[in-house]
């Protein structure tokens, strides 16, 4: 009997197959930075990650991802690039519908509520922003929108 001999792929297609399994990635960042009490994979590059839980804004259901972020006193500034994608990320959409949201940051567990910078704080912030992580600026201007920056305050359930 024959045996069939499965396609060999170059590198390209490697790359390709390895960016989309991107929600394995996530899955395996989430479960090391939760195992590690934050101690591990709490930051990519020199820039700070959180562990971002939100709620679908369709579904419901409670979405963690990692994200980078820049602290600010009690603040956390995020950026909503998608890769400079035209759309933004699933993680803003929910948090547009439901601004309440949990964030690990390190041991750090807390309740924050989230809400787009205004225009002076986004010119304020995004040259600091784009200090800490030059590729924000790059994903800028690899999209017609303009990325938003948001910004995520303490908060309580009944806020």
């Amino acid at each position: 009997m024959a045996t069939q001999e499965l396609p060999r792929l170059n590198f390209s297609e490697r790359i390709d197959w390895f960016l989309g399994q991107r929600d394995f990635s996530w899955k395996l960042h989430r479960f090391v930075y939760r195992l590690s009490g934050g101690r591990l994979m709490a930051s990519k590059r020199g820039i700070p990650v959180m562990l971002l839980s939100t709620t679908g804004a369709v579904s419901g259901k409670t979405r963690t991802v990692p994200v980078m972020y820049m602290p600010d006193g009690e603040r956390a500034i995020l950026v909503a690039s998608n890769g400079g994608k035209d759309t933004d990320p699933a993680w803003w959409r929910n948090l547009r519908a439901n601004g309440l949201c949990d964030v690990q940051a390190g041991r750090k567990n807390q309740l924050m509520r989230a809400r787009l910078a205004t225009a002076g704080e986004r010119e304020e912030l995004w040259p600091r922003l784009v200090e800490l992580n030059p590729f924000w600026g790059r994903y800028q201007s690899m999209t017609g929108r303009s990325i938003p920056v948001v910004v995520l305050e303490p908060a309580t359930k009944d806020a």
